[in-house]
Order: structure tokens, then sequence, then C-alpha cells
């Protein structure tokens, strides 16, 4: 036995049989039909459909076999894909030096003396297998029954390539159908629809998301003029005004607009126009509109934050965890420091600290860590010029869009507050070293209808043997029915 050889071209060859997906698929009538017209024709007992894949000749269609497929190295097929041009015709096998002991011919019962095939040639000029005829007893065939396995062949490459064309059609219906599922799921989260409108006609093509937008059935009757009725009646001109610059510029337009739902819902969308002429030369309009309301909202909001980080009369910061540098400041904050904003974002909390309250400090990202927020603590500020003044903080850990660590605090400058409670305090200081000094008790008292005791000299020991600590916010007429006689007029 002879085992065959491997065409020069197998690599493209094989690469062609995967284009076309045909190996392994089921079995088709229109195949089965051509299999056993060509046993007809020849008179065989057997007549097969083959594509010869890298290791096993595959049967596409049999007549007359159980068998669904033969190994490459015995399959009379695999020589025959090595003369493409023309038929490939064994009369006898057992008498051919390249089969008469292949194990296919060698079968007492079922030796296969006679085959002959006609190549299934794409038009490509590839060999994707063979349509052949065998029979257990040697044969002959005449140049008629050649003739009609050509054209027998041709039908099977013709439904060959059918099988190849349904296929891609298939694919490509596939893939529309997970291109248009994607561009559904891509409209709803981003709240853009697509629509077309035909100038001639004033037809409209909508969308899902669009019939999303207006809050509209998909049964809704939309065309040109019911369309523009759901945009609010004083932007109405501004739309009118847009398009007709597309129409006269062939440039698109885009604008953002106030918008109401069928369901009476205002909404804010963007709109997208562009000009486009059709194959058949009709002019259309084309563009999306999208749901910005959400924008339009968060910009509002921004806008509010903006300006009570501007005009909010305690200062504001927002540092960096992890370096403590100054990412922003509102005015309250630089105002006290003598820096410029842009100085001052050049600098870190640590430049502006004194080092003796870097304890606190530590402290205060511990309880950020542990927390979430920290204060409030009072320490001191250094100016540009050196100097010091107070201020009292209080903040807390965020995570911007990214992950990374921010403290938003708020810094109060208390120089006044610190100033007055100085003044306050030296204030005391003299009252009471005055008080001390008199022979007597001095006490002092709330005027309302309480008359509460705030004040009493430590003379009141002294002179009553009575603490200060008895009679301290209490009525003063108590203190004075405990400290005075009955009969005193005092």
């Amino acid at each position: 036995m002879i085992y065959p050889e491997i065409p020069e071209n197998e690599n493209e060859r094989l690469q062609e049989i995967e284009k076309y997906q045909i190996l392994y698929t089921e079995e088709e009538e229109n195949f089965d039909n051509l299999t056993k017209l060509a046993a007809s024709i020849c008179n065989t007992k057997i007549s097969l459909i083959t594509i010869v894949s890298k290791d096993i000749v595959w049967y596409k269609s049999k007549y007359g076999t159980n068998l669904k497929q033969a190994p490459r190295e015995y399959s009379f097929c695999a020589h025959a894909i090595n003369t493409p041009d023309s038929p490939f015709v064994v009369e006898d096998a057992s008498k051919d030096e390249r089969f008469f002991d292949n194990p296919y011919v060698t079968d007492k019962e079922n030796g296969i003396k006679f085959y002959a095939s006609i190549p299934l040639i794409t038009k490509e000029k590839i060999s994707l297998g063979m349509l052949c005829v065998m029979d257990f007893e040697p044969k002959q065939l005449s140049p008629l029954q050649i003739e009609q396995l050509k054209l027998l062949a041709k039908q099977v490459i013709a439904l060959i390539n059918l099988h190849k064309t349904r296929r891609e059609l298939l694919d490509l219906n596939e893939s529309y159908k997970k291109t248009n599922l994607l561009f559904n799921e891509t409209q709803k989260l981003s709240k853009i629809g697509a629509w077309e409108l035909d100038l001639e006609t004033g037809k409209t093509y909508w969308t899902n998301e669009v019939y999303a937008i207006h809050e509209v059935d998909h049964n809704f009757a939309h065309n040109l003029q019911n369309g523009i009725e759901f945009y609010h009646p004083d932007d109405r001109e501004l739309i009118t005004k847009n398009v007709q610059n597309t129409l006269e510029t062939n440039q698109p337009s885009q604008f953002d607009t106030r918008f109401i739902t069928a369901k009476g819902n205002s909404k804010y969308v963007r709109i997208t126009v562009n000009s486009h002429i059709d194959k058949s030369g009709s002019k259309k309009l084309i563009g999306c509109i999208q749901d910005i309301t959400k924008e339009k909202e968060n910009l509002y909001i921004n806008k509010l934050l903006k300006s009570f980080f501007d005009l909010s009369p305690i200062g504001i910061a927002l540092n960096d965890f992890e370096t403590g540098i100054f990412l922003d400041v509102n005015h309250k904050v630089v105002e006290p420091t003598g820096y410029t904003k842009e100085e001052f974002l050049s600098l870190s909390y640590f430049d502006i600290t004194p080092q003796e309250y870097m304890p606190e400090e530590k402290q205060a990202l511990q309880d950020l860590q542990t927390k979430g927020s920290y204060g409030p603590y009072q320490k001191e500020y250094i100016r540009k010029d050196g100097t010091r003044y107070p201020v009292l903080l209080n903040g807390i850990l965020v995570e911007d869009i990214f992950g990374k660590k921010r403290i938003w605090s708020i810094i109060e400058d208390i120089s006044e507050k610190v100033e007055k409670e100085r003044v306050l305090r030296e204030s005391k200081e003299k009252f009471e070293t005055l008080v001390t000094s008199i022979t007597g008790v001095v006490y002092r008292y709330t005027y309302n209808n309480d008359w509460q005791l705030t004040y009493i000299s430590p003379y009141l020991e002294k002179l009553c043997g009575y603490k200060v600590e008895e009679f301290l916010n209490c009525n003063g007429l108590c203190f004075h029915q405990a400290i005075f006689h009955e009969d005193s007029n005092e």
C-alpha cells in the first residue's frame, strides 16, 4: 500500500475548509439526493460526498454505507485530492499497487474494488473533497457517466457555496442582533437615542431610547408636527434656528433645550442635527437626542456648592491625605495668612503648622483613619511673615473618583474670639484682685425672675462661715435670708 501524499497547498486548503464551516455539520436532504443520483448513474453500491480534513476524510453525505468517516491514510479520496484537475478512477483496487493491501480493499465481505471521484473545486481553485462512487466489484465508467458525475459535482459545490452563504448570513444576523443589543444597552446607559426625519414626507424614525425619553409606547405615531410639541414653547424658536442653519450650511448643529414628556415630566435634552442624502437622493435630517437632566441638576448643585465654598464666612480647605498639600481653599482660609492663593496652594498643612502641634496633627490623622473625621481642635497657623494666629479645625476623610484619600476641613480664624477671651480673662483677674482686697462680701446676681447669684467673693467664708459653693447659682432671696438677720433692713 502506498500512503497518500500531502498536497503542496495543504495549509491553504485546510484554511479554505475552515472558512466554509461545513465540517461535521448535520446531514442535509439536498446533499443526500445527489449521492443517491450519483450511485444510480454509475450503478454502484456506494456514493459519498467527502471533505478531506487534516487527519480524516469526513462524509458530508453517504449512500450505501453506515460509516461517517475514514482515516485519511487509508482513504481513496486522500489520493484523489492530489489530482484536482481531473477525475480519479481506480477500476480494480485489488490490482493497484497503491491499494491492493488497503484494509478497505482486503475486507473479504465488503472489500472495495472500484472507485471513481470528481474533485469539489471552489472558486478559489482549491479542492475541498470529492464526489465519489464505489463498488465491491471491478468496474469501468463510460465517458457519459464521467460527464454526468462532473455535473453532479458542480451541483455539490453549489450546495456547499449555498451552505457557506447561509452560514455567513446567519453569522451576520447574529452579529447584527448582538450589535443591536449592545447599541440599545449603550443608548440606555448614556440616555442617547437616534432619530431621522424625512424632509419630503415629514415622517420620523426613532430608536428605542427616543421613545423612552419621550415616555411614550412604541406604537406612538410620531411625526414632525407632534415631535415639536414635546419641546418647551419658549425654546422652539431655538430648534427652528439650528435646523435651518444645518439645512443652509450642511453643517451639524448642537444645542440644549427644555423638554416636556408625554407624562408631563420636565427634562433637559441635548439635540444634535445633521443633514444626509440617502441612496434615492432624498434629503433627510438625522441626529441624536440625549437626556441631560441629571447633568444639568449636577451643574446646578455644583454651582450652589461653589457659591457656598466661595462665599462662606468660614474657611474651607481640601488637602491630600498622603502629602498634606492644599488642593483647594476658599478666600477665608487664605485671607489671614498673607499669602496669595497661588502661593498657598503650593504649601501643605505641615508647612504652616508650628512644630509643637505635631502630636495633635498625628492624632488628627489617626482619627481620620479610624473614625473618618477629626476635631474640633485648636492650634496655630504660621503667616507668611512668620507671625502666628489661632485656628479651630474640624474635618472629614473622603475619597475622590479615583479612590485617592482627601481631607475636607472647616478652618475658622478665631483670633478675635481668643483676643476677647484674653481681655475678659484679664478683666476677671483684675476684678477678683479688687474684691479680695475689700473687707466685706461682694456678690453679683442676674437681674431676672430668679435673681440667680453668679459671683460671691471668698470673704464670705471668713465673715459668715459659709462656703461660696453653697450659694453660687442659687436664688438671691435664699442668700439674703441665710446671712442677714431677719430684723435687718439690708
